[in-house]
């Protein structure tokens, strides 16, 4: 972020309507002349893109401008904001309110003043009622990761006091708040033909835009600003677009800055809605690097064309390991687990077509940062172990070399040059294990084991194939690459007095926790959005600094293309 000086104006209320939320001079938007209700005059921008209007305490107006009509309001005290109309309703203040005590923490009441002022900046875009829920917590995460702070979601003393050092140093000017507001919002789009909807399996051309904060940082060597989505080249992928602070008939069109690289295939102009599906298709690209560029969401007044939003696209080329699945037979004693008895020699619960399956659904969810796992022929392993059917975490080492150490049925031990999966029955709490070379330096081969059944929450291939994801993002050394510390998991990151429970860690691959360490009570950060119990599915782009456990998608490409990805030299 960065200080901008305001013209000297007579106004009561300033509004800027902004590319991005903040206060970055360059994300102005210049909309051109506003019509103001009851005048003949129309409002010009000022010089830097403000629009000022004279409104008396308690009064409104009614300006017209980018095709919308906006209520402004100026409203006196700590009042929370009225229930919402139909109008698109901006409200000032001349009052904020407290912002030191701590709230924003878990679920129900937060302090007002905290949503006034994220308000303001445009990272709130809700209504401000004093309630804690998931648009208050995503702008919060917002406004931390582009202020440089740990982003946890939670309004800490650091992220109150650079709150309000913030709203004050840049969102006043003559002791008139600035009201600022971004127009549009990117999501994934869990349904290829209907954009309401908000839950569903992870799909490979429906991939989630990293929207936390718009400062610059980086993927895959890439500068970033921005909304940031990546995506396997040659691929039709899709996200929604939200009219979020615009009429929802406003005419918006989409442009591509490179043709050749990312394909606008919705039309021109794009459909009206408040929400509606944006459909896209990435190309190939020259080299054997990844490239990016930006789509442009722009507002169409005649024949004029104004930039209000953009989507940056990074395109990988394809990185394609192999698999090498095994079905695992486990003979040992006979045992009682979780109210079951086991005995004899016993294969993984299903069948192979099962996780045949499951592999397909991790291909999905890796598909997007532009890896893939081709399958093998299934081989088979029969081996002997402490109990029948399971391997036992507290022996977890000893078993796991006897299992990789064991002859298949067609004579061979484990491979060198695959990644080997062993699906069994179960595992003593947990639904997967992966040995890194990344991490493991100490054993030279890289190999999962799969449980084909957990109960209620590992049966299907969905579940199967979320897990076996997770599973593979250890093996390509997420969720930070195995620096030191080790931080395996992204709830991690990076203070060890407490663990990031914030929605957006609960909808990462790597959260590892889920559901059994998650906030009581807020059911809202539980709907991460995937369905299917809500496991996350996401792998994060950005790489923000204040997040150890960020950077995944480059993490994952490098360690996934490396020498050592099947085995330690």
């Amino acid at each position: 972020m960065c200080h901008q000086e305001v013209e000297a104006t007579t106004a009561d209320v300033l509004l800027s309507f902004q590319k991005v939320p903040g206060v970055d001079a360059d994300s102005i938007i210049n909309g051109g002349d506003a019509t103001l209700e009851g005048s003949d005059t129309p409002v010009r921008p000022q010089g830097n893109g403000y629009y000022g209007l004279r409104i008396a305490q308690g009064g409104t107006a009614r300006l017209t401008v980018l095709g919308t009509t906006y209520v402004v309001k100026q409203l006196h005290g700590e009042i929370n904001e009225p229930a919402p109309g139909e109008d698109i309703c901006l409200a000032a203040w001349d009052t904020l309110g407290d912002c030191n005590a701590n709230s924003g923490v878990g679920h129900g009441t937060m302090q007002a003043g905290i949503q006034r002022r994220l308000q303001l900046l445009g990272y709130y875009t809700g209504k401000v009622d004093g309630t804690f829920g998931k648009a208050s917590e995503e702008a919060i995460l917002r406004f931390q990761a582009d202020t440089g702070l740990r982003t946890d979601g939670i309004a800490r003393n650091t992220t109150r006091t650079r709150l309000n050092s913030v709203t004050d140093d840049d969102n006043t000017t003559d002791d008139v708040f600035i009201i600022r507001r971004s127009l549009v919002r990117f999501e994934r789009a869990p349904s290829n033909t209907d954009a309401t909807v908000t839950s569903g399996r992870p799909w490979g051309r429906a991939p989630e835009p990293d929207v936390r904060g718009f400062i610059e940082t980086k993927c895959a060597n890439i500068d970033l600003e921005g909304p940031v989505v990546t995506m396997a080249r040659e691929t039709p992928f899709r996200l929604k677009l939200t009219r979020e602070c615009l009429a929802s008939n406003t005419s918006l069109m989409a442009e591509s800055e490179d043709t050749a690289l990312v394909e606008v295939v919705s039309p021109d102009p794009l459909p009206t809605g408040r929400e509606i599906i944006l459909q896209l298709r990435t190309k190939t690209p020259s080299g054997a690097v990844p490239r990016s560029t930006s789509v442009k969401i722009k507002f169409k007044r005649g024949r004029e064309r104004i930039e209000i939003a953009s989507l940056q696209v990074v395109v990988l080329p394809l990185i394609v390991k192999t698999i090498r699945p095994y079905w695992l037979t486990i003979n040992g004693s006979d045992h009682d687990t979780g109210g079951v008895h086991y005995t004899g020699a016993m294969a993984p619960v299903g069948n192979q077509a099962l996780i045949n399956d499951a592999i397909a659904v991790a291909n999905e969810i890796l598909w997007p940062i532009g890896v893939r796992f081709r399958t093998a022929a299934w081989r088979e392993k029969a081996v002997t172990l402490s109990r029948s059917g399971i391997i036992t975490w507290g022996s977890v080492n000893a078993e796991y070399r006897t299992i990789m150490t064991t002859n298949d049925s067609e004579g061979h031990a484990t491979e060198d040059n695959k990644l080997n999966l062993y699906v069994v029955r179960n595992i003593e709490g947990a639904f997967g294990i992966t040995y890194s070379t990344k991490r493991y330096r100490n054993w030279p081969l890289v190999g999962i084991a799969l449980a084909s059944t957990g109960g209620a929450f590992n049966s299907t291939a969905v579940e199967i194939g979320r897990t076996l994801a997770h599973e593979l993002g250890h093996a390509m050394a997420l969720a930070n690459g195995f620096r030191n510390p080790s931080l395996a998991h992204s709830e991690d990151d990076p203070d060890s007095a407490h663990k990031k429970t914030d929605f957006w860690s609960l909808k990462r691959l790597m959260y590892g926790l889920w559901p059994f360490q998650s906030r009581a009570g807020d059911r809202w950060c539980h709907n991460v959005g995937y369905g299917n119990r809500n496991k996350g599915a996401d792998i994060s782009i950005r790489d923000n600094p204040a997040d150890r456990t960020d950077n995944e998608c480059h993490n994952a490409r490098r360690h996934a293309s490396s020498a050592s990805f099947y085995r330690n030299p």
